[in-house]
């Protein structure tokens, strides 16, 4: 006698469209879409000068022919994971003084006859020790004989 599996037709239709659900082949063919990225308004956007970015020590040169007066941020190690720096440099001969000011984000510093250093974003290095990243704003005296070589080097735009 030969034993032959018989079963309702409906049962093995369920079980055919339950493995596809298991394994996505019945899924619809839905194309997903990307998420829209929104714009979120940033200080950056209200710069009205130049968007520069320079790692931390890095000299900035805004006279023309890179000649001082040269400024640079600086941290302690105090100050690595706050959000401050200090802007540093000058010129202690001629009409371009020495700068040390302590700013946070948001801060500026306006050094007579070179212009307006506006603290707008510090990014920290890959590792702990690494430099910084400072992101700030220069808006040049209207006097001064800028040097457009530096500030497309250091252009955050």
């Amino acid at each position: 006698m030969t034993h032959t599996l018989r079963q309702p037709l409906y049962t093995v239709a369920a079980t055919c469209v339950g493995l596809s659900l298991l394994i996505g082949a019945c899924a619809p063919a839905t194309p997903q879409a990307n998420p829209t990225p929104t714009s979120t308004p940033t200080a950056t956007d209200g710069c009205p000068g130049y968007l520069l970015k320079a790692e931390e020590e890095a000299l900035v040169r805004p006279r023309a022919a890179n000649t001082d007066p040269a400024y640079y941020f600086y941290s302690s190690s105090d100050d690595r994971n706050q959000k401050r720096t200090s802007l540093k440099g000058g010129n202690g001969q001629g009409p371009y003084s020495w700068v040390n000011k302590d700013l946070s984000i948001g801060q500026s510093a306006v050094v007579d006859g070179v212009g307006t250093f506006t603290l707008l974003a510090i990014t920290p290095g890959a590792r702990t020790y690494d430099r910084r990243f400072i992101t700030f704003c220069f808006e040049p005296d209207p006097s001064l004989d800028l040097n457009k070589e530096e500030m497309k080097k250091f252009s955050a735009r």
